[in-house]
């Protein structure tokens, strides 16, 4: 039985036990028994690191260093080396931190997918929490349904003060789907939902439920540019966008003053597949066609395969001139400020093994300043990054 608890070991049990993980785990996290786990949570308490009740981690007396070198003890190790490799290799500025969070190894049938996302968003909710609240005022908002299980999770398990002296202002990256898919997984609602949590109200959120996703494909070249002229005139479209003009002053769109922004990613095979399918059939592509085209998405963005044809290129700007959402160029900006501001930036948050190559090419491009995953996508980066 062990007698002796090394402080790190104390403290970063206390911080994930305040995230409201269980015990097992807590142990899958530092790589303890449950036994043991138990007692040093225990000990944590004795020792003022974690409040009866709550559980609330005590900061008090706890440097920023210290919270990296916790940060850094709940860090999957084998990945992060991995990471820094390919960061050397690839000339890269800069690469995620990333935090794997245990959930049961299920199949991957859409029952079962659904019960990992969920239960993903419960054990996520707490650190996404944290990466949320350090935003210093404007967070751009994605879709989707992980996206919207870590909302539900933060709103159910996290105890956090509504910022009501300095509100977060939430901004959704695009707007909805043209279909009879309700809309609970979309930005709009999602920017809302978050308000509601994080600022105690829905005053601090804009909505582009007026918005279409996708301009349907039926649209010639002189529609779509009246549908854009129409959209542009959508006062939450403008301000996010375009920016807003009072007294003859021109304000900074929002989506260029994001200091974090709350994504996912999708699969070749899935990507733009809100619902049944029904934005890819708005769109007018062929989805078997397009996962030849793509390695996937992050927040509804496309990213190609590399060396595509010309006319492969072509088929990819004819969808994406019927987008109206966030560009890579906006992901990247605000990944680039963060790193240099110390700001939170992009966090992208998925799971699944057949989301490996598409997180490993947003790293690549410099789009993902915080990486939360599951075991299974963690144990497939582990590989990939090894060949």
């Amino acid at each position: 039985m062990r007698k002796q608890f090394d402080e790190l070991e104390i403290q970063a049990a206390a911080y994930l036990s305040s995230h409201n993980h269980t015990q097992k785990e807590i142990a899958d996290f530092l790589s303890l028994s449950q036994p043991v786990v138990s007692r040093v949570v225990k000990r944590a308490r004795e020792e003022g690191y974690l409040k009866e009740t709550g559980p609330e981690f005590v900061r008090t007396n706890i440097s920023e260093q210290r919270m990296l070198e916790i940060q850094a003890r709940i860090a999957p190790r084998k990945l992060a080396n991995e990471l820094n490799e390919f960061a050397i290799k690839n000339d890269l500025p800069f690469i995620p931190a990333v935090r794997v969070f245990p959930t049961p190894y299920l199949s991957s049938s859409k029952e079962t997918f659904t019960l990992r996302t969920e239960d993903f968003g419960r054990v996520a909710a707490g650190y996404a929490a944290e990466l949320l609240l350090r935003s210093r005022g404007c967070v751009g908002v994605s879709w989707g349904t992980t996206v919207a299980n870590l909302a539900t999770g933060i709103s159910a398990n996290c105890r956090v003060a509504a910022r009501k002296p300095n509100p977060i202002m939430f901004v959704p990256l695009c707007g909805e789907p043209l279909g009879l898919t309700g809309t609970h997984f979309s930005a709009s609602t999602l920017a809302a939902k978050l308000d509601g949590v994080l600022n105690g109200g829905t005053t601090h959120s804009h909505s582009l439920a007026a918005v279409p996703a996708l301009i349907p494909k039926t649209f010639s070249t002189n529609e779509i540019s009246i549908i854009r002229k129409l959209i542009g005139h959508v006062e939450a479209y403008k301000k996010i966008f375009a920016g807003a003009s009072r007294r003859n002053i021109h304000e900074e769109p929002l989506i260029d003053k994001l200091d974090t922004i709350l994504a996912s990613v999708g699969a070749a095979e899935t990507t733009l597949g809100w619902g049944h399918d029904e934005l890819g059939r708005t769109a007018g592509f062929n989805r078997s066609d397009l996962k030849e085209l793509i390695i996937g998405d992050i927040s509804g963005v496309l990213i190609p395969k590399p060396k595509l044809r010309d006319a492969d290129k072509k088929k990819l700007i004819r969808i994406e001139e019927r987008w109206t959402g966030i560009r890579e160029d906006h992901i990247r900006n605000c990944a680039l400020r963060a790193k240099r501001d110390k700001t939170t930036g992009v966090i992208v948050s998925t799971i699944g093994r057949n989301k490996a190559a598409i997180v490993l090419e947003c790293v690549k491009r410099g789009l993902i300043n915080h990486l939360l995953i599951d075991q299974d996508l963690a144990d497939e980066l582990v590989r990939l990054l090894g060949n």
